[in-house]
């Protein structure tokens, strides 16, 4: 008798942020059998976060009564540039704890089963590409913002990753010089304008510490004014990116998630007043439209990780590009 595609394996995904760690497993019919997540200062020792995903997979194995002879692989997502080939992470910069590290063979000798491992926003794209917006899509921008920026890229319907896995670290473009110092140590990356470490702290004067991004959304959407310029901010930081991304390798489609999407893309359209400075009116962003609502199992994604999915279709050629102004 032949078995059903839900009972020929079992899957473990293990997802790394900068700030937590989230396991999940699931059979190979997509259905997720247990999901949990912590909080985790990620990037201080790659010893310490292993240790912790290690624990969870035994965790939630045992919570549902799984025989580990069913597992036929791990999915490892991790916040960094990653050589998919040797498994090695390479920058000492963008995530300093894991620099020269293998967590693939690593994570794979502690579970005694295969381990696939690759750049978070790589894994995003390929999400996206399967399952959410990017289905069809032959060319593709998948840009992932939470606590760091990074960019999964689909070229000819294959992920690249460019040598040593560095092709989509868009969160370390310079858009300006003289802009705040990145954790990276250069000034005004991209990261330092959209990234909740950096953003949130803008907001700590009239929100206090504990101030989290869901909290900002809220805030935004309650009509408070200070939040909505930093969403704003946010947006336009995305799109000068997202405009030198899609200009630099011919992509004619972006996904986004984040957060801060969940806000009405209407803030997006139009500078906020600047008392000091009068009325400007916005950097052009191009000409972005709607081209298909995200799939049901994107939106289910989506709500799980409490950000929002879009698809947005590129015109052939852009004839104004966005700008990054200051306040």
């Amino acid at each position: 008798m032949s078995r059903s595609r839900g009972d020929a394996g079992i899957v473990v995904g293990v997802d790394f942020g900068h700030t937590h760690l989230r396991v999940a497993i699931g059979n190979l019919a997509h259905r997720v059998l247990a999901e949990e997540a912590e909080p985790l200062d990620v990037d201080a020792s790659a010893a310490q976060g292993l240790d912790r995903a290690e624990h969870l997979v035994n965790t939630l194995i045992a919570k549902a009564g799984i025989s580990r002879d069913k597992i036929v692989g791990v999915g490892l997502g991790v916040p960094g540039p990653i050589d998919v080939e040797s498994g090695v992470l390479g920058s000492t910069a963008i995530l300093p704890g894991w620099a020269s590290t293998n967590p693939r063979d690593d994570l794979s000798a502690r579970l005694g089963v295969p381990v696939y491992v690759d750049n978070d926003a790589n894994l995003g794209a390929l999400g996206e590409l399967v399952w959410g917006a990017g289905r069809g899509a032959t060319d593709l921008a998948y840009i992932k913002v939470a606590s760091g920026v990074g960019a999964g890229l689909v070229i000819k319907g294959q992920i690249y990753r460019g040598p040593g896995g560095t092709a989509g670290e868009i969160g370390h473009i310079t858009l300006d010089e003289s802009g705040p110092v990145c954790r990276c140590g250069n000034r005004g990356c991209l990261e330092t304008f959209t990234a909740a470490r950096y953003v949130l702290p803008l907001l700590h004067s009239a929100h206090g510490t504990d101030l989290t991004v869901a909290r900002m959304v809220q805030l935004a959407k309650d009509g408070d004014p200070g939040c909505r310029r930093v969403i704003v901010d946010v947006g336009l930081g995305i799109s000068a990116a997202a405009w030198r991304t899609c200009a630099t390798c011919s992509i004619r489609a972006v996904s986004c998630s984040a957060a801060t999407s969940r806000t009405p893309a209407s803030w997006c359209s139009r500078r906020s007043a600047n008392p000091s400075r009068g009325t400007r009116s916005p950097a052009p962003h191009g000409s972005w439209r709607s081209s298909r609502a995200p799939s049901a199992a994107a939106r289910r994604c989506s709500a799980r990780s409490r950000s929002c999915s879009a698809r947005w279709a590129i015109p052939p050629c852009w004839t104004r590009r966005p700008r990054l102004g200051r306040p």
